[in-house]
């Protein structure tokens, strides 16, 4: 009976339930992913503003390196 071509669906089936199921795992997936996003790094001007109000550096370092970046 499995032998005589009366079956010969099965395979196709079973290889696109296969297939169903792992593009279903990668939408799962890349879906997690994209809401576990890293929060984002503060920028180089922020850290400056967080240094200057912490007492690292004075108000003219702070006034140089600003400037210092805004030519970039």
């Amino acid at each position: 009976m499995w032998w005589n071509g009366e079956y010969t669906w099965m395979w196709p089936m079973m290889i696109g339930m296969l297939g169903f199921w792992l593009l279903a795992l990668a939408v799962v997936i890349v879906g997690v992913r994209s809401v576990q996003r890293p929060e984002s790094r503060p920028s180089a001007r922020q850290i400056l503003d967080t240094r200057l109000a912490s007492g690292d550096i004075d108000q003219q370092q702070h006034r140089e390196l600003v400037a210092a970046l805004t030519k970039q």
